[in-house]
């Protein structure tokens, strides 16, 4: 499967992280994983922004909108791969600027 191109925000992101942080080959790739996981969360907060935090269901009840869960699971995924590249500490100056800049 090709993979998909990364938006604009998706790839400053990337490059922040690569330019910032001087990562090798593995690294790259986990921050090519923070890239795509950026893109899908910006995705699923635009549908959330667009058709609201619930749902109908199939018997007329009320749900949470299953963007909540995608939202969520890229979130996780960015925390863990920023925890493998050691980029979650407090002291991260750098980081908290690179996250600050894309909220």
């Amino acid at each position: 499967m090709k993979e998909k191109p990364l938006s604009g925000i998706a790839k400053k992101v990337f490059d922040d992280l690569s330019e910032i942080y001087k990562l090798d080959d593995s690294a790259l790739y986990l921050a090519r994983i923070i890239a795509v996981c950026w893109d899908h969360m910006l995705e699923a907060e635009a549908l959330l922004e667009k058709e609201g935090l619930v749902v109908q269901g199939r018997y007329s009840q009320l749900r949470a909108h299953p963007a909540n869960d995608i939202l969520k699971s890229n979130r996780n995924q960015i925390m863990r791969a920023l925890r493998q590249l050691n980029l979650t500490t407090p002291a991260n100056d750098e980081m908290d600027q690179v996250l600050r800049d894309f909220e």
